[in-house]
């Protein structure tokens, strides 16, 4: 099931994007909050969601009450949000103040707070409004916002970090997809999915892709060897010199594989000429990732010698695949691929959907729509190797392809917050 997309992220001061809580719906987002304090505070009695509860979601010792709150949406004016919410809960409290006689009550917040001079933040105007509300109801009221709630989770175990993986994103999303999970759902199905694309992959990557000399059965791991590169210019000011700086010498000394390996530009575009080693260097570079996530029993004894300390999902792309795919023809089917009656509808072109048809073909055809792939290049930090530009034969669909992988980039850019780097 596909979920609403987030406000823009720049609209949203405060959000950390550490963990996704919007991705879950509300009953999830209260069961984690449940989860979250049996842990750390057991005993702790956990009230049934989606029912009446008379503004108890949890309590512990009896006495201190928790409900819980979450929006959707990230929040641009999460005070009058929450203000107007404390406003619906004033009578239930008073309530229970009056039959329970609680010593402490606590609202639990998927929405991020914020902090400012002069107590304009809204994490200081909520706690104004809690002053005045625990002097009049005659109880302590307090409100653990976004990043309270991330710190609990950030001290949670796996098992309920994995129960609620729609949420995790970077490093706890990749480090889910290596160890794995029985946790059932989507998020655990598109696990498994990627995990059969990437063995695909390294299987296809394995050998080098040189059939000019019949070199197509040669082990890309026995003959790399990483070619000298200079950074030429760089989309961003003062990138340049940080990325030399960080740069580590690949096999072959401070090459192509090196910048690429630790370079923090999203966006990496690599020049040479034809038999120059460009699309050995994106198998070796992919095969490096794959082998920081893969387990052992797929990568068999040739791996790469080089570490990477922050793996990515590595989807290596032929670009020449994605041109046939344009023009209306099936390049995962083998034998005939004459053409279809037309290319493909401009609103059906977009690097995404072919993403899409991709995985499901490299998966063994699993299930995968467009939703699942934009959430993955969300969620993951995920490393994109387009390769073969220079091999699509029709400047036309040449054209349409770069287009397409620009607009793609453009949409990464607008919504993911992981530093997912296509290259």
């Amino acid at each position: 099931m596909s979920r609403q997309r987030p406000d823009a992220a720049t609209e949203q001061p405060g959000n950390s994007f550490k963990y996704l809580y919007w991705r879950l719906s509300e009953k999830e987002f209260q069961q984690l909050c449940g989860a979250l304090l049996k842990h750390k505070y057991d005993p702790v009695r956990c009230f049934p969601t989606g029912m009446a509860d008379e503004g108890i979601d949890a309590i512990s010792d009896e006495s201190i009450v928790y409900q819980v709150k979450w929006s959707a949406k990230l929040l641009q004016d999460p005070a009058t949000w929450l203000a107007k919410a404390l406003d619906g809960e004033r009578d239930k409290i008073r309530r229970l103040v009056e039959q329970r006689r609680i010593t402490r009550y606590i609202l639990m917040t998927s929405v991020a707070g914020t902090t400012a001079p002069r107590q304009s933040g809204s994490i200081q105007k909520i706690d104004q409004k809690l002053t005045g509300l625990s002097k009049e109801l005659g109880v302590p009221i307090e409100c653990w916002w976004q990043s309270d709630i991330d710190a609990a989770v950030d001290s949670a175990p796996d098992a309920i970090k994995w129960s609620y993986q729609e949420m995790l994103a970077g490093s706890d999303a990749i480090r889910y997809l290596i160890q794995g999970s029985s946790v059932e759902g989507h998020a655990a199905r598109m696990r498994d999915t990627m995990l059969q694309v990437m063995g695909t992959q390294w299987r296809d990557d394995a050998k080098i892709k040189f059939s000019q000399v019949d070199m197509d059965r040669v082990s890309v791991v026995d003959l790399f060897v990483d070619v000298p590169a200079s950074l030429q210019s760089s989309p961003l000011s003062g990138l340049s010199e940080s990325v030399r700086r960080e740069s580590r010498p690949g096999r072959g000394g401070d090459g192509a594989l090196g910048q690429l390996l630790t370079t923090p530009a999203p966006l990496t575009y690599l020049v040479g000429v034809p038999g120059q080693g460009k699309s050995t260097i994106g198998q070796y570079l992919s095969q490096i990732h794959r082998a920081a996530i893969l387990p052992g029993s797929v990568l068999g004894d040739r791996k790469p010698q080089e570490v990477v300390e922050q793996p990515r999902i590595p989807l290596r792309i032929d670009l020449k695949d994605y041109a046939a795919w344009l023009a209306g023809n099936d390049p995962f089917e083998d034998g005939d691929t004459s053409p279809r009656p037309r290319p493909r509808p401009k609103a059906k072109r977009s690097l995404e959907l072919f993403l899409a048809e991709f995985c499901s073909a490299a998966s063994g055809g699993r299930a995968v729509e467009v939703e699942d792939v934009q959430s993955l290049l969300d969620r993951y930090p995920t490393l994109l190797v387009l390769d073969g530009l220079d091999e699509i034969p029709d400047p036309t669909w040449r054209r349409v392809a770069v287009e397409q992988i620009e607009q793609t980039a453009g949409r990464m850019a607008a919504t993911s917050k992981q530093g997912t780097a296509p290259g």
